[in-house]
Formats: structure tokens, C-alpha cells, sequence
């Protein structure tokens, strides 16, 4: 399974200290990975966070982080302009429904309803903090 980390958690994510995150980076060092890409919005905000660009670099060359590719974010974001969303994190639904990742690590009350929502999301989930780390599964990226 992969798991999408939201800007709004790229410093607890590789903040070492911080427990919040430890489960899901114990977790993508075993069966788990995280889907990314470089398109639009989110690729903007990946490389604005150098720490979590870095660390993204590093996975993806031991083969835990699954680039998704911009065509795929492009139609999708296409798509969503006909969806009446609760927050401005299109980019999110669209890599979510480009990569098949349900697992979102966000604090976003807006992208947690969309996430959430079925008809954008099956089966999505949230990650806040260490008590949904039976969230974490060891099922692959689809």
C-alpha cells in the first residue's frame, strides 16, 4: 500500500524526534511506500521542503517512493474540476486517484473530507498521529 504525505506533515515526517510519524516511516522502510509526483501543486510543495524532497530522493532509489506521473495527474485534475470540493487540495485527490492510494498523512479538516468521500476516495483513510498506526498495512502500491 502507499501512503500520500501531505505538505502539512513534511516536517513532522522528518522530524526524528517527533513520535506522530515514526509508525509510518518504520513502515515504508518495510512493506510500504510513498506515492508522490513532481506535477503542479504537490511537486511545488515537495521541492519548496527541502528535508522531505531529500528524503523522497533517497526512497526512490531503494524503490519506496512510486512517482506518479504528470499525464495521469493532468487527467485527473481535469476530471476534478466538475467535483464540488471541500478544501483546494485537488492535487491530492487527483494523486490518490492516479496512484490507488487510500492512505492519507495529513491535518487538513477540508482534504480530510475530501479524502474520506467515497465517490473521490474507496476506502480512504486519514493518518494523524501514532494511535492510527493500525492503519498502516503491509499490502503494496497497487
Amino acid at each position: 500500500m502507499c501512503i500520500i504525505i501531505d505538505a502539512s506533515m513534511f516536517g513532522l515526517y522528518c522530524d526524528r524526534d517527533r513520535s506522530d510519524l515514526k509508525p509510518v516511516r518504520k513502515w515504508v522502510m518495510g512493506p510500504g511506500k510513498i506515492a508522490y509526483s513532481t506535477e503542479g501543486k504537490y511537486g511545488a510543495e515537495l521541492k519548496r521542503s527541502k528535508q522531505m524532497w531529500d528524503q523522497i530522493k533517497q526512497y526512490r532509489l531503494v524503490g519506496k517512493a512510486e512517482l506518479v506521473s504528470a499525464a495521469k495527474i493532468r487527467a485527473k485534475m481535469r476530471a476534478l474540476k466538475q467535483q464540488n470540493l471541500k478544501s483546494n487540495d485537488s492535487h491530492i485527490i487527483a494523486l490518490a486517484q492516479a496512484s490507488g492510494a487510500n492512505l492519507l498523512a495529513a491535518e487538513d479538516k477540508g482534504l480530510e473530507k475530501d479524502f474520506t468521500n467515497r465517490t473521490l476516495i474507496k476506502n480512504g483513510k486519514i493518518y494523524k498521529n501514532q494511535s492510527h498506526a493500525h492503519l498502516l498495512t503491509d499490502r503494496r502500491c497497487p
